[in-house]
């Protein structure tokens, strides 16, 4: 019999699936009952704590095959990607760490770093460090980040706002949902390198600038 899952802060519909005995997230999130939810989650990557998903009953998948034989099925399970762009305009060298897995790599400046991992990832670290001759395992000059996978709220709801102005730089302050003058000022100073009136008010358009910019929707 179908059933409520209450969405968490961290969770994801890749790591919800599993949960409930799904190899692949888009059963539950195509599911008719779920057609309001998928109408407010346009993106299935960005959900929010509090949303409320109908979890349907697996079903199970009957084969016909000849008896007296080995028969050998294949499940194919969708990949979990992170996907990251950073805003360097010159080649870097990065490390990507979770769990036991050290991930090296470099990339032009340009193209995103794109990895596959565990669909229940919840924090990694990211080193990223000029990629010059030399310097390539030595991380000088580099930058570290703590990443929270799943975190990042829908843009509609104030900590979704302070999350994507936190990850350019406009935001130093705890991510907690509240508006405040902080949060304003934030806003206004985004709108001032992004060649719009400095209000400190969440508009359309910065809203749109904000979304493309971060999300590159």
């Amino acid at each position: 019999m179908p059933h409520q899952h209450v969405v968490r802060q961290g969770e994801c519909l890749s790591s919800i699936a599993p949960k409930y005995g799904f190899s692949d997230w888009r059963v539950i999130y195509n599911h008719p009952d779920n057609a309001e939810f998928k109408k407010k989650r346009p993106n299935p990557n960005l959900i929010y704590p509090g949303d409320v998903l109908i979890i349907p009953d697996a079903a199970p998948k009957e084969v016909e095959v000849a008896t007296g034989g080995k028969h050998v099925f294949t499940v194919k399970v969708p990949k979990t990607m992170l996907r990251l762009l950073l805003e360097v305009e010159e080649p870097f060298a990065y490390e990507l760490t979770y769990r036991d897995v050290v991930v090296a790599g470099t990339t032009d400046g340009k193209s995103p770093i794109e990895h596959p991992i565990p669909a229940d990832l919840a924090d990694a670290e990211l080193a990223a460090w000029p990629d010059t001759p030399g310097n390539e395992t030595a991380r000088a000059g580099g930058v570290t980040w703590a990443l929270k996978l799943g975190h990042l709220d829908p843009i509609e709801v104030p900590s979704g706002v302070q999350g994507r102005l936190k990850n350019l730089g406009y935001f130093s302050r705890e991510v907690d949902g509240k508006d405040g003058p902080e949060l304003a000022n934030a806003v206004a100073w985004y709108q001032s390198a992004s060649g719009l009136t400095p209000t400190g008010v969440l508009d359309d358009a910065t809203r749109a600038k904000l979304l493309k910019r971060h999300d590159g929707a």
